[in-house]
């Protein structure tokens, strides 16, 4: 096993290179295997040791999905009229390729042999092994009974008889052999990183091969422990090979996984194109299904059109086909996406779209206490901000409703007193209604969301392709205008961004270093947490 503590961390500020590889691959000056960390991830501690081996672990796990999802799409041969990336994998010795949206070639490479020949192998079957062991038995096999005559009692009538025999039989070894505690013990230590569940069997022959051969602080994976962590397996291997008369198959399955753990580097003469031993070359297609399952799974973020085949709960989110490509399309959502010509549509693709209302965040904030009614339809009551409110959405309705007030009126609510200021008398009650219907369309608004694998520094300065997303965010918001009347429409560039520690979904980048043409857009550059995003991505079936 590779010793990740000597892996080379590189970031984005480290290397010019403008590409989106993640992953571990040979620096071909320096010959060392570099860890490439997505982008937005300038803040990363690369001398935190705990938070490398989480990534490195999220990221396997990651990686591992990502190609289980697009080789199950390619599998039960689902194949749209103009296919879209997830469609068009291929698999082959050395990973998988596909052709994204824009017909580049996205080729992964998921496995590490080191870990994947351990998990492979994992099976009940195998760790509760049926052995053949010679017990007492009370069947007799009258073919030996030669050999039990001695033993045997002899009646009055000259009838032999004889209790039991010492037979093979096939019982289940309640105590595994010193092989299978070494597997269950490596195994354990790596499902443990993974955060994945195993049989309480197996922790239980794990933890009984730990007290006997290492201290309590040792593991794997442990910056200061791993070297003599792997030398001590390495010589219980080699005791367990030298001390085991009979191999069988199952024997040398196990002992060949264990061999290439312990024994098994990051070989830098078995990497891949472009030096590639373990990565993505093209990460933004697993950047925007770990966001559309980031989205699919937000309670009430009311999604109204997706361009993604992602899974949820095993089940496939697109549900029709516009254009000739499968997208999601909430019921009775109208898909404005197009330039019409000689009656001929040109379909354009969002990555996604939402309606952002304001109703969830005007009933968390302002609650309306009724005090008295009066004849002509007129009410007393009294504004309060709820606790954990928006400051700016009880102050905008406190404005909206002393603004529908006429002179007279405001005399009658035009306390000096702060603890007043918020009680209004014999307000008519329809304009109470109109204020508060007002204000909930205006302030609810449809957002085009486009799932960018960009950092930060990106939209600071002008290029040919950030114009061109520009224009293309303007095409959509402008088609969508033209179908809807009174309604706010916003629109979003949503890129990655390393955030330690926090429940904090994200920041909107200040306009002011943006690029002159987005900031008159009116686009935002949305920096989303990549940790909380990954998560819903890994366990999105839970």
């Amino acid at each position: 096993m590779f010793n990740l503590a000597q892996l080379k961390i590189e970031k984005r500020s480290d290397n010019p290179s403008t590409n989106s590889f993640v992953g571990i691959r040979r620096n071909d000056d320096t010959g060392e295997l570099v860890f490439r960390l997505p982008l937005g991830f300038d803040a990363f501690p690369e001398d935190d040791f705990s938070e490398v081996k989480s990534l490195f672990f999220k990221m396997y796990r990651t990686f591992k999905k990502f190609e289980k999802d697009n080789y199950d799409n390619n599998k039960k041969n689902i194949q749209d009229e103009k296919p879209s990336a997830k469609d068009n994998t291929k698999s082959s010795s050395n990973g998988y390729r596909f052709k994204d949206k824009e017909e580049n070639d996205v080729v992964l490479y998921s496995k590490i042999a080191v870990i994947e020949k351990i998990i492979e192998i994992y099976d009940d079957l195998v760790i509760n092994s049926i052995e053949r062991h010679v017990s007492r038995s009370e069947l007799i096999d009258f073919s030996k009974i030669d050999k039990y005559l001695h033993r045997a009692v002899y009646l009055s009538n000259h009838t032999v008889f004889i209790d039991e025999m010492n037979l093979p039989k096939n019982t289940i070894k309640l105590e595994s052999s010193n092989l299978i505690e070494l597997y269950c013990f490596i195994l354990a230590e790596i499902m443990h990183e993974l955060e994945q569940d195993i049989d309480s069997h197996v922790i239980e022959i794990s933890n009984k091969f730990k007290e006997l051969h290492l201290s309590n602080d040792q593991s794997i994976f442990n910056e200061q422990t791993f070297e003599t962590t792997i030398n001590v397996l390495k010589e219980q291997l080699d005791d367990i090979d030298k001390n085991t008369a009979y191999k069988d198959d199952d024997y040398w399955m196990i002992y060949e996984a264990i061999e290439i753990f312990l024994y098994g580097e990051l070989d830098m003469s078995c990497t891949n194109e472009d030096g590639i031993f373990w990565g993505i070359n093209n990460f933004y297609q697993v950047w925007e299904d770990m966001c559309n399952t980031w989205a699919f799974k937000k309670e009430n973020f009311n999604i109204l059109y997706a361009d993604t085949n992602i899974k949820i709960n095993g089940q496939k989110i697109s549900n029709k086909k516009i254009g000739g490509c499968s997208v999601y399309c909430k019921e009775n959502f109208n898909v404005p996406f197009f330039i019409g010509l000689h009656e001929y549509k040109r379909w354009m693709r969002p990555d996604l779209v939402r309606f952002h209302s304001m109703n969830n965040i005007y009933e968390d904030s302002v609650n309306i206490l009724y005090i008295k009614k009066h004849p002509l339809d007129r009410v007393d009551f009294k504004v309060i901000k709820k606790l954990n409110g928006y400051d700016t959405i009880y102050d905008d309705f406190i404005k909206r409703l002393k603004s529908k007030l006429s002179g007279k009126t405001s005399l009658m609510h035009g306390s000096r007193y702060i603890t007043n200021k918020n009680i209004f008398i014999n307000y008519d009650n329809n304009i109470l209604q109109e204020v508060i219907s007002n204000m909930l369309k205006t302030n609810s608004s449809y957002m085009i969301i486009d799932w960018k694998y960009h950092d930060e520094l990106f939209f600071k300065s002008s290029s040919d392709k950030l114009k061109k997303d520009i224009t293309k965010q303007l095409c959509y918001e402008f088609t969508m205008s033209e179908s809807l009347n009174n309604y706010k429409i916003e629109t979003q560039f949503v890129i990655p961004n390393f955030e330690k520690n926090t429940d904090n979904i994200g920041d909107r980048i200040e306009n002011a270093p943006l690029f002159s043409a987005l900031k008159s857009s009116g686009i935002v550059v949305f920096k989303a947490n990549f940790y909380i995003i990954q998560q819903a991505y890994l366990h999105h079936d839970e």
